[in-house]
C-alpha cells in the first residue's frame, strides 16, 4: 500500500476574505479558463424537427491525462470543437485542445468516457459521434494518449479502427468494464433510436430484431481488438431502444457486473443480469415493478450504506405547478392500456429511485425519497458531496427549447404548420422553432437525510443558476478532498463547481474526515475498474464500485471518495477486485490518498456474507393442491367516472378459513371475480386440499366476491358461509350487490341461501361479532362506494342475527351514524375501552380512525380528540395489546407516503362532488395544496372531457396552469358541494392510552412505501412479543398517480413497547409483487402456514422455518 499526501491549498478563487455558508460556489471562468461552451445552431436543414435529440447537449469527462495527480477535463460539443482543458491546480485550466490533436470530427459529438485502452498507465478518451444519419458521417474515435511531451503537455493518436471501435451508429455514450471477468476492459456502446426508424409495435416482434445504427452493442475485447458479440450475449440491439442513460453495476453482489439501460419513450429500459456465462438476461420487470418513462441520465450506488447498490434514473417531471400543469402528462388511460397490450413495462414520466432490496427485486421510492421531480432532467450521480458518510444526488437540469409544452404542441398540430413540417423548412419558417418556450432552471442537489429521503439543497448550497445542463461530472478538481462538480451547457460556460465543505469562507465550516482512493489493476487493468470497496466504520458499512461512465454522457475519474463526517478512525476497508481476490486494510490513516495495489490482494472474496442464510418465512412451491388463481375481470371504471381518484373494482378476493366440512381441519374458502366461481378446498389427512364443488357457488359465479366470514350463523353445529361482493359493475338493485348468507348441510355442502333483509350494497369488508351478547354472530357490513357514484356515501348495514340464521336491518335503530359513515374499507370488533363489551372500529377513506363504542347494544360514535386529524385514506385495521399494558391498541393501513399527493393538517388534499356541468351526472374533482394555495389535481385534458364548459374557460394550458381551484367554478357551486379532506396519509401504530385517549405514531419507513391493505398480527420470531405482517400494493388509480407497488410484502418486528422494526425482506424471505389483499393463518396438519391471496394472482402459502 502506497501513500500519497494531498495538496491542501486554499483556492483563492474571489475575495480572500469573502466568506459563505454555501456548499458550492461557480468559479468564473475568467478564472477557471474554461471558456467552453455548448453553442447550438438551428437551421432550416438540421433542427428538432428532422433530429429529436438535437436540445440533449453533450458531455464531459475527467481523468489525470499527464500524471500529474491533477485531474483534467475534456467537453464535448454538438456542432463545433470538442475541448480538453489541463489542470494547472489551484482551479486553474489550460486549453489543450490543438496541441493534444483531441479536437474531434467536428459532427454532432455526443458521450465521452476516458479510460486506459491499451493499459500503458496513460488515460485515452473515447467520444461517441452521431453518424450514418442526415449528412453525419462521422464514426465514434479514440484518442490514444502518446505521452506527455517536455512541457506536461499530453499528445494523442486517433486509433479507434486499430482496436475495433470506430463504430457508426446514432451513439449516446460508451462504458469499459469487464463484464466477463476473463481481465480486460469490453465495452458496451449505448445507442438511440429514431422515430423514423419503425419503432411502434409489439414488443414480440420488433424487440428482436437488429438495427445497425440504433442498437446497443457489446464489444468483447479479444487480445486488444475489440469484437462484436450482442448477439449472443443476449443484448437487445432494436430500434425500439432510444438509448440515453447506461451504466454498469453488481446489482446482485455476485460479482459479476450487471448492466442498465435507460430508455427513452415507450421502450422498456433494461436491466441485464450478468448469467457468468458471457451471457446476460434481461430482467426489468421481474425486478422492477415500474420504471420512467423517459429514462435520460442514470446511476447505481449504494445510498442507504447495506452495501447493495440502488439506482436514480432522470424524467422530465417539472418540480414547479405552473410547468407540470402545461406540460406533457402521462398518457390517456387507453393509451396507457393499449401499451401495456403491446407488452410495455409499466413506466411513469417522473425520476425513479430504485432501491435495492437484496433479493433481486426492487422499490420505486422517489416520490417518498422526494426526488420524482427535478424537470427536464439529464444526468444523476451519487456522490458524498458534504462527506458526512452518506451519498447526496446530483441531477443536472433545463431543456433548450421545451419541446412538451401543451400550448406549442397544440399550435403545432395544424394541419397547415403539419404539413410544413413535413418537408423541407425554409429560413422563414423558423419561426415556428422560434415560438417553443424557452426556461432555463436550476440544477438539483438532494442532501441525504439518512433515512431514505432527501431535502434538495440547491439554493442553500450554492446551485441557485439556471442553465441549460446537459452532461456532468464529479472529481476533486483541486485536491483538497472533496468532490467539485462539472456541466456541460448550452449556450454558456461550463459551471465548475467549487466544493467548498474544506475551505474557510463557510460560515458553518465543518471538518470531516475522508478516505480518497485510488487503485493500481491487474496488467489488463490498470485503474481496477470493477473494484468494489466495503469500508466499515461504527458498525455500518458503505460500499462502493470503482465505474466511470455514469450519469449522462460523460464519466468520472477511476478513483473513489469515502466521506466519514466527524469519524477519526475506520474499523476496516476490504478491497474486492474483479476475479474476487481482496484485501482487508486496517489501522488506515484518514483524510488522506491511498493507492490500493492488486499484488497485494488474495483469495477469494465471499459475497455470501451480504445474504441471509436463514429466513424467517418460506414459501411453499407446491400448491398444496389448491390451484387457485384470481382472475380479475377486465372493467375500467375511468370509462364511466372519469376523474375518479381511483377505482373501487378491484378490491377482492376475499379469502375465508375454517372446518367447514366437520372433520377437524381447516378448511378455505377463496373468492371469484366477476365471472369466476369462488371455490371451497377442502383440507385433506393428507396435508393437502381438493376442491370441492359447489352448485350454488356455480350458478353465483356473476358475483364479484370482495369478503367472506365463515361462522355458524345458524347455530347448527356447522360453519356457514357470508360473503359480500363488490365491482362497482352493477347499481340501483342489482340482484349482484345483495350480500348472500350459504347454509351448510353439515358435510361441507353449501345447500341453500339464509334469511337476509333486501339489502344492496358494493361492499368492502364482513366483521362478525356478537355485538349484542345474545349468543349468536352478528354481522357489520361496509360499504366500499356508491355504485357509479363515487363520492356519494354508501349505504353500510349492522345485521342482528336472531340465532337461527334469520338477519334484520338494525342500522338505524342501533347505529344511526354507521348508515351513511361513509367509503368503508375496513372494520374490526375490539373492547377499546374494557368495558366487556366489543366496539367497532372503522376505517375508511376521508375519515378519521372512528370508534363506534358499544354501550349494551347499541354503536355510538364517540369523539376522541387525538384522532380528529386522522382523516386519510384508510384500508385496513388490526388490533392487539401490543405494548403489553392491559388495554387493544391499533395498526392501521393507509395510502403510505410514496405518494404524488401529500397531506398534513394545514395542507390537506380534497375532494369536490357535485354535478360541476349540470349534466345529470357526478362530477369529482380532487385538489391538493402547492406552497399553501389549492390546484386541482387533474389536468386540464381530463377535467376538460369530463366538463367541457371549462375548456372554453382556459383556452390555452397555460391560463388553466395559473387557475386555482377556486377559479373554476362559481364558489356557489363549491360551497354546495360535498367536500371531503384527507390530512395524514401515513400508516400508523395507535396506542391507546386509556380513559378514550390515544397516541398515534407512524410506522417504520419501508411500510410507507406502498398502500397497507391487509394487517396480520402474531409472534413470528418466538421473542413472545407481537409483530406484523403486512401486505400491500394498489395499481387502479389515476394515471397521473400511477401504480402503488414499492410493497414486497414487510415484516415488522415489535419490541413489546409499542416500536416496530422492519425486518429486510431478504431476511423475512416473502417477495409478493402484487396487490396483496388478505393474509390469514391457517392450521394444515400440525403445521401452522399463513395464506396470502393477491388481487389477479395466484395464492401462496407461507411458513415459518423451524
Amino acid at each position: 500500500m502506497k501513500l500519497l499526501s494531498l495538496l491542501l491549498g486554499a483556492s483563492a478563487i474571489f475575495s480572500c476574505n469573502s466568506k459563505t455558508d454555501k456548499r458550492f460556489r461557480i468559479v468564473s471562468s475568467d478564472y477557471t479558463g474554461i471558456t467552453f461552451q455548448n453553442q447550438l445552431k438551428e437551421t432550416a436543414d438540421f433542427n428538432i424537427f428532422n433530429y429529436m435529440y438535437f436540445y440533449n447537449g453533450a458531455g464531459v469527462a475527467v481523468g489525470d491525462l499527464n500524471g500529474d495527480d491533477l485531474i483534467d477535463i475534456y467537453f464535448t460539443s454538438n456542432q463545433g470543437s470538442n475541448k480538453l482543458y489541463l489542470n494547472r491546480g489551484k482551479l486553474k485550466f489550460i486549453d489543450i485542445t490543438e496541441s493534444a490533436k483531441v479536437e474531434g470530427s467536428g459532427g454532432w459529438a455526443t458521450g465521452v468516457t476516458m479510460v486506459d485502452i491499451n493499459n500503458d498507465g496513460l488515460m485515452d478518451i473515447y467520444v461517441c459521434n452521431v453518424g450514418g444519419y442526415l449528412n453525419f458521417k462521422e464514426r465514434n474515435q479514440l484518442f490514444v494518449n502518446q505521452g506527455n511531451d517536455k512541457s506536461g503537455v499530453p499528445h494523442f493518436q486517433e486509433m479507434a479502427s486499430e482496436y475495433g471501435l470506430d463504430l457508426m451508429g446514432f451513439s449516446t455514450q460508451a462504458s469499459f468494464f469487464d463484464y466477463d471477468n476473463d481481465g480486460d476492459l469490453d465495452m458496451f456502446l449505448l445507442n438511440h433510436s429514431l422515430h423514423q426508424n419503425g419503432t411502434y409495435g409489439k414488443v414480440s416482434s420488433l424487440r428482436p430484431k437488429i438495427h445497425p445504427t440504433a442498437g446497443d452493442k457489446l464489444m468483447r475485447n479479444e487480445n486488444g481488438k475489440y469484437v462484436d458479440v450482442t448477439t449472443e450475449s443476449g443484448i437487445y440491439s432494436s430500434a425500439l431502444g432510444y438509448g440515453l442513460g447506461i451504466v454498469a453495476s453488481d446489482v446482485n453482489l455476485d460479482g459479476w457486473l450487471d448492466i442498465y439501460v435507460g430508455n427513452d419513450f415507450h421502450e422498456n429500459d433494461y436491466l441485464y443480469i450478468n448469467q457468468k456465462d458471457g451471457t446476460f438476461k434481461e430482467s426489468i420487470e421481474v425486478s422492477m415493478n415500474h420504471t420512467s418513462r423517459y429514462t435520460m441520465g442514470v446511476d447505481f450506488a449504494d445510498f442507504n450504506n447495506d452495501a447493495y447498490p440502488d439506482l436514480i434514473a432522470m424524467d422530465m417531471l417539472p418540480d414547479n405547478y405552473q410547468r407540470l400543469k402545461s406540460s406533457m402528462a402521462e398518457d390517456p388511460y387507453d393509451t396507457y392500456l393499449f401499451k401495456a397490450e403491446f407488452g410495455y413495462n409499466e413506466q411513469y414520466a417522473r425520476n425513479s429511485l430504485q432501491l435495492n432490496n437484496q433479493d433481486g427485486t426492487f422499490s420505486e421510492i422517489a416520490l417518498f425519497a422526494g426526488v420524482a421531480a427535478t424537470d427536464w432532467s439529464w444526468s444523476t450521480f451519487f456522490a458524498d458531496f458534504d462527506l458526512d458518510g452518506d451519498k447526496d444526488i446530483f441531477v443536472s437540469n433545463g431543456i433548450f427549447r421545451r419541446s412538451n409544452d401543451l400550448d406549442y404542441i397544440s399550435f403545432i398540430s395544424n394541419d397547415t404548420i403539419q404539413k410544413t413540417l413535413g418537408n423541407k423548412l425554409n429560413e422563414r419558417q423558423l419561426r415556428f422553432l422560434e415560438k417553443m418556450p424557452q426556461v432555463k432552471v436550476k440544477n438539483f442537489v438532494f442532501e441525504n437525510n439518512n433515512d431514505s429521503t432527501f431535502t434538495n439543497k440547491a439554493d442553500e448550497w450554492g446551485m441557485d443558476e439556471p442553465s441549460y445542463s446537459n452532461g456532468a461530472t464529479y472529481a476533486d478538481l483541486d485536491n483538497d478532498g472533496d468532490l467539485d462538480i462539472v456541466t456541460n451547457n448550452i449556450d454558456e460556460f461550463a459551471f465548475v463547481y467549487e466544493n467548498l465543505t474544506f475551505e474557510d469562507k463557510m460560515e458553518k465550516r465543518i471538518s470531516p474526515s475522508f478516505l480518497q482512493l485510488q487503485f493500481l489493476g491487474a496488467p489488463k487493468n490498470r485503474n481496477g475498474i470493477g473494484v468494489k470497496v466495503f469500508l466499515y466504520a461504527d458498525n455500518k458499512i458503505q460500499m462502493q464500485e470503482n465505474i466511470p461512465t455514469r450519469g449522462f454522457q460523460s464519466s468520472v475519474d477511476p478513483s473513489l471518495i469515502f466521506g466519514l463526517g466527524i469519524k477519526t478512525k475506520i474499523d476496516s476497508l476490504i478491497v474486492v477486485w474483479p476475479d474476487e481476490s481482496f484485501q482487508k486494510l486496517i489501522n488506515v490513516g484518514l483524510s488522506r490518498k491511498i493507492v490500493i495495489d492488486k499484488k497485494e490482494s488474495k483469495g477469494r472474496f465471499d459475497y455470501n456474507r451480504f445474504r441471509s442464510t436463514k429466513t424467517l418465512f418460506e414459501t411453499m412451491t407446491d400448491d398444496l393442491g389448491c390451484k387457485y388463481q384470481h382472475r380479475e375481470n377486465s372493467y375500467v371504471e375511468f370509462d364511466r367516472e372519469l376523474l375518479m381518484p381511483f377505482m373501487v373494482s378491484e378490491e377482492g378476493p376475499g379469502v375465508a378459513i375454517g372446518d367447514i366440512n366437520s372433520d377437524g381441519l381447516d378448511d378455505l374458502y377463496l373468492g371469484g371475480a366477476k365471472w369466476q366461481t369462488s371455490q371451497i378446498f377442502i383440507q385433506t389427512k393428507n396435508n393437502n386440499f381438493r376442491l370441492m364443488e359447489q352448485p350454488l357457488l356455480v350458478m353465483d359465479s356473476t358475483y364479484e366476491d370482495v369478503d367472506a366470514k365463515l361462522s355458524d350463523f345458524d347455530n347448527d353445529k356447522d360453519l356457514d358461509l357470508f360473503i359480500v361482493s363488490g365491482g362497482n359493475e352493477f347499481a340501483g338493485k342489482s340482484k349482484y350487490m345483495m350480500p348472500r348468507l350459504y347454509l351448510n348441510d353439515g358435510n361441507g355442502l353449501f345447500t341453500k341461501y339464509g334469511s337476509l333483509p333486501e339489502i344492496y350494497l358494493t361492499g368492502a369488508c364482513i366483521s362478525i361479532n356478537d355485538f349484542d351478547k345474545d349468543g349468536d354472530s352478528d354481522l357489520f357490513l361496509g360499504a366500499r362506494a356508491t355504485p357509479w357514484r363515487y363520492g356519494i356515501p354508501p349505504d353500510s348495514y349492522l345485521l342482528l342475527n336472531d340465532g337461527h340464521g334469520n338477519f334484520s336491518d338494525a342500522t338505524l335503530t342501533l347505529a344511526t351514524e354507521l348508515k351513511q359513515f361513509g367509503f368503508i374499507k375496513s372494520a374490526i370488533w375490539a373492547d377499546m375501552n374494557q368495558d366487556g363489551w366489543n366496539d367497532l372500529v372503522v376505517a375508511a377513506e376521508w375519515k378519521p380512525l372512528s370508534i363506534f363504542y358499544n354501550q349494551k347494544g347499541k354503536l355510538v360514535l364517540q369523539s376522541i380528540k387525538q384522532l380528529e386529524n386522522s382523516i386519510g385514506w384508510w384500508n385496513s385495521l388490526a388490533a392487539a395489546d401490543f405494548d403489553k399494558d392491559g388495554d387493544i391498541d391499533l395498526v392501521a393501513g393507509n395510502l403510505g407516503l410514496n405518494s404524488k399527493l401529500k397531506a398534513d393538517s394545514e395542507h390537506p388534499i380534497r375532494m369536490y362532488v357535485s354535478d360541476f356541468d349540470k349534466n345529470g351526472s357526478i362530477e369529482q374533482i380532487l385538489t391538493h395544496e402547492v406552497n399553501g394555495i389549492e390546484y386541482p389535481f387533474n389536468t386540464r385534458d381530463e377535467l376538460t372531457k369530463q366538463i367541457p364548459s371549462l375548456k372554453k374557460k382556459y383556452l390555452s394550458y397555460q391560463k388553466f396552469a395559473n387557475a386555482e381551484f377556486k377559479d373554476l367554478f362559481s364558489q356557489q357551486l363549491i360551497g354546495n358541494s360535498l367536500i371531503y379532506k384527507a390530512t395524514t396519509l401515513e400508516s400508523v401504530y395507535v396506542e391507546n392510552l386509556g380513559q378514550n385517549r390515544f397516541d398515534i405514531r407512524p410506522l417504520p419507513k419501508q411500510a410507507q412505501f406502498s398502500t397497507v391493505n391487509t394487517i396480520l398480527v402474531d409472534d413470528f420470531n418466538n421473542d413472545h412479543q407481537l409483530d406484523l405482517l403486512l401486505g400491500g400494493n394498489f395499481f387502479r388509480s389515476n394515471i397521473q398517480m400511477g401504480r402503488y407497488d414499492a410493497s414486497y410484502g414487510n415484516v415488522l418486528l415489535g419490541n413489546g413497547k409499542g416500536s416496530f422494526v422492519s425486518l429486510p425482506n431478504s431476511k423475512a424471505g416473502i417477495s409478493w409483487r402484487g396487490p396483496v389483499r388478505k393474509i390469514a393463518p391457517i392450521q394444515i396438519g400440525k403445521t401452522r402456514y399463513d395464506v396470502v391471496v393477491t388481487n389477479n394472482d395466484s395464492i401462496k402459502f407461507i411458513k415459518l422455518r423451524q
